[in-house]
């Protein structure tokens, strides 16, 4: 929590800015035994953050050792249910792959249902796609790539991709 003071500082200086803390600010190694007290104590303080919890912050200090969720977790995500989000933290799924049935980012999706097994319904609703649709796209024109669009455009790949296909352990 030793920059946790630097967050705030934000928050307090920016009131109108919708601020989302990904991974709830956390990286490898740098997290604290309670890590909750903190966020719902940003979350009670400032109405303007909101919080992420994809990447390691759900391995690493959300879960235990075994992979539950770890008391305290979920009672501060029901408190304040309509601020967090969650993630896959990998990049789309469109690249050509030999079997096309796999969904490689469905294991980095359903990790989160015992989360939402605790929450109410609404609230595991919130948390699994109904904040990330009202902050991020609700009163979006998505662009139909048919027609030119004046916020938008269509261009070619800059270079050839490949993609790691954990499911065949190669490099597609």
């Amino acid at each position: 929590w030793e920059y946790v003071h630097e967050v705030e500082d934000v928050l307090k200086k920016y009131p109108k800015l919708r601020f989302v803390w990904v991974h709830a600010g956390v990286s490898r190694r740098c997290s604290e035994p309670k890590h909750y007290e903190m966020i719902d104590r940003l979350c009670t303080t400032y109405p303007n953050i909101n919080i992420d919890i994809s990447w390691v912050v759900w391995e690493d200090v959300i879960c235990d050792d075994e992979g539950k969720v770890k008391p305290g977790w979920s009672e501060c995500i029901q408190k304040h249910n309509t601020r967090f989000y969650i993630g896959s933290d990998n990049v789309a799924q469109y690249f050509p792959i030999k079997d096309t049935s796999i969904n490689l980012l469905a294991s980095n999706i359903t990790k989160y249902y015992q989360l939402f097994e605790k929450l109410t319904e609404e609230a595991g609703n919130n948390v699994a796609y109904g904040n990330a649709q009202r902050d991020y796209f609700d009163n979006w024109e998505v662009p139909s790539g048919e027609t030119p669009h004046t916020n938008y455009s269509r261009m070619p790949s800059y270079y050839e991709t490949e993609c790691l296909d954990p499911a065949a352990g190669e490099f597609v």
